[in-house]
């Protein structure tokens, strides 16, 4: 989903641009439009065209290879047509969706109404672009003083099914169609053979596997990422992952339905999509449906547009849309969703035909803001978006059918729905902004398999319902109640207690024991009972003739008895409390008549009142058992200073190492008198601006706390040498000092292969690289041509050192012709052009692209450049003999041998001769 807002700092933006470079030099496809479509031109001018045919073979396929057959069958009268018309290619066939990818040399408008009018055509259009996947907002400095999990793990609960049940998603698949992966990272284990790449065109592309974003390593992460770092970052590490890169510069519709395709060809369970265009796109309907009845559930990012919008394919009806949580709990406000009305959203009713007449986008919800996970080069990176919540939803997927194997598509979404939370309570509906909620595994797994649920009342001592109280169960699930104080909650099979503790009522707890799929009613009653919860406490100082007060909320409170606590120095006479107005003198009860909600005692010191410490003990009376509790010490002074934070004493680093984490600390004094909590802050580059870093520390007066602050400075943050600022500040304090980026860095001084290199012959690129760096250390270097990734290597110099790295390339795995190399490292981006197989051809005939010498022999058989030799070239050369492009280069054309400076009709015989030579 085309994020929006997005913020990327200067360090960033270098880091982006140079892990691009490989990818921008093969994108080849058109630049998306608002709505996501894309032209479908080529770059030579041609147009590329989808034929969607009329029938759906693949709808109800019992098998991949019978959809297949299907769609070969159905295609084969129309590709016969196509192969007799001139100036048209048929790139691509595909049967997840019944339909052909075409090339044509006539003018968009023309070939729209001329392959339109094709029998068993339905409908035509282009091959346009889902844009790139960008979180709404992202930090690539990572903090080290992390939990044990993720924010997002916890939420969703997804440790207590491991726990629980045993389970990490061990036996389920699930496939990450995105940017790419970095599968050398230490969180990331793809599964064998769970690697693929695709062109625009929906080609296979055979390269190692890379993401030049980082995106689609961050969703890999989430789903079944390690704990490498120290934190789990993924939902179900126990899943087999597969990843499959569909997104350049965005993504075709080819390429995304090719990635779609070997996903259900491989047999996975889950198809993660964290992309989209906003809007209603019809043509994405078909492989979504097609994909979900062969088996694999298709969990989707709703979109990051707000309320009122969704994204294609999320809103496709038999997709899994996910919406956005916070750490709050909240939806976040980018959070995309809308009821979607099926006959004024959707134009394709023969696909739509068998939809409500409306239905919500999202389905539920799951983690979507500051969500912590891996990036490329063994990094991490905290995103937002609805892109980071389908992950883990697709990886809460692959735990729960990792515990129920046998559940449907249709009982997967359901059992989600049923047990997510919902914001506003359990009796709220399904929205545009949770959807039916928050999804929570724990109790969606336990509905699953053992299926047991406790249901009930609860109920105050005269039988009136208790709305919104928690009921827990020792098994770990949790449910609230709803207005008529009823509740639903599900348990493993076992003996549990289920309990209320809700404030000012006596805990409830009564035992049940359950087992094969049972409902066990267990009513609660809530007899009252006196609470008390602290709002604030006792200042540790405070000044003669001053006062404070001490908040709390009671319930049921009859009778308050306040008294000094032993040891005190001060004395009855030192001090005055009230409440309310009312007097409360030391030692004595006030009536409170069962008072509930919030109160407050006030202490007065007296302008005489001896110096010391004092502390109080409250008991707070009422039904059930007293409550005792003890405030304090404070100590009275005669005229006590605020506080005041400062930095006495701090790291000082003056080297920011790159590629590791830097240890830092503070250490801060409390030199005032009275108590206080603030934030301490460390920054890098510019106290006001990004990378700050607040950390709260609470200190008595005089005293001191040291602040560890590890964090992790990514690779290529900046450049080696460049000057930068970091420091620490409170509101009380500052301090900072001058340092510079430690690391290596490499630009490239040389590609080092021949001009041209005969075609079958294996091509060796020899790149010397210069460590312009102030370390020695490793860096990732990689090569690419015509747009694809080859190979990667390590680069590893000493400071203002050279050294050489190789790549090998069969050449056989392109057709003849030019291509750029593209070597890229974190820093830099150099590109050369090579010849592969015989140069110094004819220009091109018809469209942009040149004739190409299909087998070496300085013939040029392949008139319109596509790659293949077909009856179409020869057909082209005969329309086209006495083009000028022909003739001033008529010895490329000499197939008959006779005659090289003219093209006749013996040459035309002779390239037709050689192509019934060729199909033999």
């Amino acid at each position: 989903m085309a994020d929006n807002d997005r913020q990327t700092s200067r360090r960033t933006t270098l880091k982006l641009v140079s892990g691009t470079a490989v990818g921008a030099a093969g994108a080849g496809t058109a630049t998306a439009t608002d709505d996501g479509q894309s032209a479908g031109g080529a770059d030579d001018g041609s147009t590329q065209l989808l034929l969607r045919l009329d029938d759906t073979p693949a709808r109800g396929a019992p098998s991949t290879e019978d959809a297949k057959l299907a769609a070969e069958q159905s295609q084969q009268p129309l590709l016969n047509t196509l192969g007799s018309m001139t100036g048209v290619t048929v790139r691509q066939q595909f049967w997840l969706a019944n339909a052909v990818l075409v090339e044509s040399q006539a003018n968009a408008e023309a070939a729209q109404t001329e392959l339109s009018a094709l029998s068993g055509v339905r409908d035509v259009h282009p091959n346009f672009e889902v844009p790139n996947p960008e979180p709404v907002d992202e930090q690539r400095l990572v903090p080290q003083d992390h939990g044990q999990y993720t924010y997002g793990l916890d939420q969703i609960n997804a440790p207590d099914v491991w726990e629980q049940f045993g389970t990490k998603g061990e036996g389920v698949s699930v496939a990450v169609l995105d940017t790419g992966v970095d599968a050398d990272h230490p969180d990331i284990d793809l599964a064998d053979d769970g690697w693929a790449y695709f062109d625009e065109n929906g080609d296979k592309v055979d390269v190692d596997p890379f993401d030049p974003s980082g995106h689609g390593t961050h969703v890999s992460g989430t789903v079944a990422g390690g704990a490498a770092s120290g934190l789990h970052i993924g939902v179900a590490p126990g899943a087999d992952l597969y990843n499959a890169k569909v997104l350049d510069d965005g993504g075709t519709w080819a390429q995304i339905v090719a990635g779609m395709e070997w996903a259900v060809e491989q047999g996975v369970d889950v198809i993660n999509m964290s992309l989209g265009a906003t809007g209603y796109f019809d043509n994405l309907i078909e492989p979504v449906q097609n994909a979900t009845g062969m088996g694999t559930i298709v969990v989707s990012s709703a979109g990051n547009s707000g309320q009122g919008t969704s994204g294609t394919p999320a809103n496709v009806y038999e997709a899994f849309s996910i919406g956005a949580s916070n750490p709050a709990g909240d939806i976040a406000g980018f959070s995309s969703g809308e009821l979607v009305r099926t006959e004024d959203a959707w134009t394709a009713w023969w696909l739509t035909q068998d939809w409500p007449i409306n239905y919500y986008v999202p389905e539920v919800s799951a983690p979507g803001v500051n969500v912590l996970s891996a990036q490329p080069n063994g990094e991490y990176a905290f995103f937002n978006g609805t892109s980071m919540a389908s992950p883990h939803t697709a990886g809460a997927t692959a735990l729960l059918l990792s515990a129920a194997p046998d559940l449907s598509i249709e009982e997967i979404k359901s059992t989600f729905r049923a047990t997510a939370r919902h914001g506003d309570g359990p009796e709220a509906f399904q929205d545009e902004r949770y959807g039916q909620g928050i999804i929570d595994v724990l109790s969606a797994v336990t509905a699953a398999t053992d299926g047991n649920v406790v249901e009930g009342t609860v109920t105050d001592a005269d039988g009136a319902p208790v709305a919104g109280t928690t009921v827990v169960t020792g098994f770990g699930t949790e449910a609230e109640t709803a207005s008529d104080g009823s509740f639903e909650l599900y348990v493993a099979d076992g003996q549990w207690d289920v309990a209320v503790d809700q404030f000012g009522y006596q805990v409830a707890a009564e035992s049940v024991d359950i087992s094969g799929g049972q409902t066990v009613t267990q009513d609660l009653t809530l007899d009252p009972g006196v609470d008390v919860a602290p709002l604030s406490g006792q200042p540790d100082v405070i000044g003669q003739a001053e006062s404070f007060d001490i908040a709390v909320r009671v319930a049921n409170l009859d009778t308050l008895t306040v008294e000094l606590t032993d040891g005190s120095d001060l004395s009855a006479d030192d001090l005055s409390l009230s409440v309310g107005g009312s007097d409360l003198p030391l030692g004595e009860t006030l009536e409170l008549d069962g008072l509930s909600g919030e109160a407050a005692l006030t202490v007065s010191v007296s302008d005489s009142a001896t110096l010391g410490q004092f502390g109080l003990v409250h008991e707070f009376d009422g039904p059930g058992e007293a409550i005792t509790v003890e405030t304090g010490p404070t100590e009275v002074l005669e005229d006590p200073d605020d506080a005041a934070f400062e930095i006495v004493d701090w790291d000082q680093t003056e080297e920011i190492e790159m590629g590791g984490v830097l240890g830092l600390y503070a250490v801060v004094e409390n030199t005032g008198d009275r108590t206080a909590t603030k934030n301490v802050f460390w920054w890098l580059g510019d106290p006001e601006g990004r990378d700050v870093f607040p950390r709260p520390a609470r200190l008595r007066g005089g005293e001191q706390v040291e602040i560890p602050f590890p964090i992790r400075i990514p690779q290529a943050f900046d450049r080696p040498g460049a000057p930068e600022q970091h420091g620490w500040f409170t509101e009380d304090d500052s301090v900072s000092t001058d340092a510079e980026y430690v690391g290596p860095g490499y630009t490239i001084t040389d590609i080092e292969t021949p001009a041209q290199v005969p075609y079958g012959d294996t091509l060796q690129a020899d790149v010397t690289l210069l460590n312009f760096g102030n370390s020695g250390g490793e860096h990732p270097i990689q090569y690419g041509i015509g747009g694809s990734l080859i190979g990667s290597a390590t680069a590893d110099a000493a400071p203002g050192e050279t050294t050489s790295v190789s790549f090998e390339f069969d050449t056989t795995q392109v057709v003849r012709g030019a291509y750029a190399q593209a070597v890229t490292s974190l820093y830099d981006a150099e590109t050369k052009q090579i010849q592969i197989g015989s140069g110094g051809g004819p220009p091109a005939i018809i469209g942009g692209t040149a004739p190409q010498d299909v087998d070496g022999d300085g013939t040029y058989e392949d008139i319109d450049g596509d790659g293949e030799f077909t009856i179409t070239d020869v057909q082209l050369l005969f329309e086209h003999r006495n083009d000028d492009a022909v003739q001033n280069n008529a010895g490329a054309f000499n197939f008959a041998g006779s005659d090289p400076d003219s093209v006749t009709l013996a040459d035309i015989q002779a390239q037709f001769q050689k192509l019934q030579e060729w199909e033999e």
